[in-house]
């Protein structure tokens, strides 16, 4: 049996793509997937449902719900300990005709507002011939393989427009496997950088990642790398450069007068009396670890209304995201909401499935606070 395997994250079931949302869509009363008190299975959702686009099947059984994935010739149980962890513990619903709409993030009052759902429809059962997860890693180099290049195939939003021809691509790579592991790590890796796309990679059981890398501000810091001696490492010579911008953020616009808060996610100040300064340095660890997301959404409102507060006679605020490692939706829109004093268009988001794409939620609004003050 093949000790190692490999995990390709695309943007598929976590949301990942080109955006959007439509009030009618946040009225349903929601239902968690899992009866904490009970430690039962809502009975509302039992059976076998079917992703529309992303390639899952959610089996929904009395005492727990198992997750898996689906090509046009393969199916496996998923080993997705964060998604399934997910939906038997916070994940709540709402079902409208036949459709199951499922979030996956508990955020209080704000379920609805923050994520976009994901939509499944009512199965007879799995597929027959769905092997487990352990038989899915046992199969040869060229099997996997081919499961890799289906699974990009028919859940890649952007192979259109990155000129991504799957077939091709198929029988240009696969002499190059062998039956050793690293070999199939190798190629996978090299076919992940063809999406030139930073969310899509591949990640081996040590934790190795191998994604597209190169972007316009990327190629200038390698340059400077390269014309000089001192550091010999280019992941160090990254860190230094965000280290440094972040040193000069602080002392020289801040004058070390800057505040952190989020766990140093967040530097705010003054540059001058006038001129209120917001750095983000990342949209996600607000929190330790062991914190929620809602825990951290919570964390974000309660610095938000105290920063806005001292802000309020700026005639402008500096938001600055120039150095921001990124993160999750549902903590961009709720620093965005301090910013407005009604609803906002967002985003659209669509799922994308063998050459089609659906339109899960019509929109996601800015959250409007009960309590506001004005800002430019």
């Amino acid at each position: 049996m093949r000790s190692a395997y490999y995990v390709l994250v695309l943007c598929l079931f976590l949301s990942c793509s080109e955006k959007q949302a439509d009030d009618n869509d946040l009225t349903p009363e929601l239902q968690f997937t899992f009866l904490k008190d009970t430690s039962i299975v809502n009975p509302l959702i039992l059976g076998v449902w079917k992703s529309i686009g992303n390639g899952y099947y959610l089996e929904a059984r009395e005492d727990s719900i198992l997750l898996y994935s689906y090509t046009k010739n393969f199916c496996y149980k998923e080993k997705n300990d964060y998604l399934e962890g997910l939906l038997n513990s916070q994940s709540q619903f709402y079902l409208r005709q036949d459709t199951l709409g499922i979030y996956l993030t508990d955020y209080g009052g704000k379920t609805q507002s923050l994520q976009v759902k994901k939509d499944f429809t009512k199965v007879d059962r799995i597929p027959d011939d769905c092997i487990g997860f352990s038989e899915m890693t046992a199969l040869n180099s060229p099997k996997l393989f081919e499961l890799y290049i289906q699974t990009l195939s028919e859940n890649y939003a952007f192979s259109q427009r990155r000129n991504l021809d799957w077939a091709s691509i198929l029988d240009t790579y696969r002499d190059s496997i062998s039956s050793a592991d690293e070999s199939l790590f190798e190629t996978m890796g090299k076919v992940a950088t063809l999406t030139k796309d930073q969310h899509t990679k591949v990640i081996n059981q040590a934790g190795r990642r191998l994604q597209y890398r190169i972007t316009p501000s990327a190629r200038i810091v390698q340059d400077a790398f390269e014309e000089q001696s001192q550091v010999q490492d280019l992941n160090d010579y990254f860190n230094l450069y965000f280290e440094t911008n972040y040193k000069n953020i602080a002392d020289s616009l801040l004058l070390g007068n800057g505040k952190k808060v989020l766990n140093g996610q967040l530097e705010w100040g003054n540059v001058n009396d006038r001129i209120g300064y917001i750095n983000i340095y990342s949209f996600a660890g607000f929190a330790s670890r062991e914190n929620s997301r809602k825990q951290q959404i919570d964390s974000i409102n309660y610095q938000m209304i105290r920063i806005i507060e001292s802000f309020a006679d700026m005639d402008a605020i500096i938001i600055d995201i120039s150095f921001n490692f990124g993160g999750y939706d549902a903590s961009g829109l709720t620093i965005a909401s301090y910013f407005t004093d009604k609803p906002v268009f967002a985003y659209t988001q669509q799922v994308y499935n063998n050459g089609n794409f659906y339109q899960e939620q019509t929109h996601i609004p800015l959250i409007i606070k009960e309590k506001r003050t004005e800002t430019f």
